[in-house]
């Protein structure tokens, strides 16, 4: 997971795909994760044939890493029936870096993947306004990758509106 956790940070997973590849098989608790990798890597099909053994997400306290985990594969995945329930439930870690509350794990700002959500569902407004409550999580967390990485959505989804 850290692996996984500094490529998300660096804006690409495929590097993890020799990695994958080796587990030989995906067990359902990391396919999330794996639909990341290969999505990244270019592998739809094999990306959307090992999320379809996904498990539900229970409510332990990984939960909102597995909730964040979950919002990147449904956004690479263009999971648009997913994306609704998915994003009211990362409603309840709003303001947070996804994961921090583990203390062991963080990946992006959870606002920043609620915007991405808000965009799947075609609400434009709706993702500028979680895109700008990211930029704040990403300005006190210091991350200059992060910093970037939202500042580039939010100029994506102005230059999309304009």
């Amino acid at each position: 997971i850290v692996a996984f956790t500094l490529a998300v940070t660096r804006g690409d997973t495929s590097g993890l795909l020799p990695l994958l590849d080796s587990f030989g098989t995906v067990p359902p608790m990391m396919a999330d994760l794996a639909a990341v990798v290969l999505s990244d890597a270019g592998r739809r099909d094999d990306a959307m044939a090992i999320w379809a053994t996904r498990e539900p997400i229970g409510d332990d306290f990984f939960r909102s890493l597995k909730l964040t985990a979950r919002a990147l594969a449904v956004v690479r995945l263009g999971a648009v029936s997913e994306a609704a329930a998915l994003d009211a439930a990362l409603g309840a870690f709003t303001g947070q870096l996804g994961g921090a509350v583990t203390g062991a794990f963080a990946f992006p700002p959870v606002d920043a993947l609620r915007g991405d959500l808000a965009q799947l569902l075609g609400h434009p407004a709706l993702a500028a306004e979680r895109y700008a409550d990211a930029a704040l999580v990403t300005s006190r967390c210091g991350s200059p990758a992060w910093i970037a990485t939202i500042a580039d959505r939010q100029r994506a989804l102005a230059d999309q509106q304009a």
